[in-house]
């Protein structure tokens, strides 16, 4: 497997909002999802969805996007058509990809995800690189040159 990053440490809000993006996932998305999948190879699901760390990344994004669009006392009236056509369909497509997706490896049977390889980057590589990223006050600077 490829080096990853350490783990952060665990506090008790992580394991809050584990539990309730693993209550989510259960009983608002699974029974939402009536796809056909894994049985003619087109899109797969992952049973063991939480062992993808993109998954659980986006599963936990469309859970936040959710809880604001739809169940928020604000939310508009045409929040849950929102949260389908904005944030659900176009992660789902990701997520289910059979080609692509994070769950594409288990097809027949659950593989871990091996994430992204990982080295931590010297130091005097990657303060100069970051510092050479233009931020917000570099755009202020630009368009005000802009306006002279």
């Amino acid at each position: 497997m490829p080096d990853q990053p350490p783990a952060a440490d665990v506090d008790e809000d992580d394991v809050d909002d584990a539990a309730e993006l693993v209550a989510w996932v259960r009983d608002v998305l699974a029974p939402a999802v009536t796809r056909d999948l894994n049985t003619r190879g087109q899109l797969v699901w992952c049973s063991q969805w939480w062992d993808h760390p993109e998954a659980v990344a986006r599963l936990h994004a469309l859970a936040m996007a959710y809880s604001t669009l739809v169940e928020d006392d604000d939310a508009a009236a045409d929040g849950a058509s929102t949260w389908w056509l904005q944030h659900a369909d176009p992660h789902l497509a990701v997520l289910l990809n059979k080609d692509t997706g994070p769950f594409s490896q288990c097809v027949r049977e659950h593989r871990p995800a091996g994430g992204l390889p990982w080295q931590d980057p010297p130091r005097d590589v990657i303060l100069p690189r970051i510092a050479a990223v233009p931020g917000p006050e570099d755009a202020a600077e630009a368009a005000a040159a802009l306006d002279d």
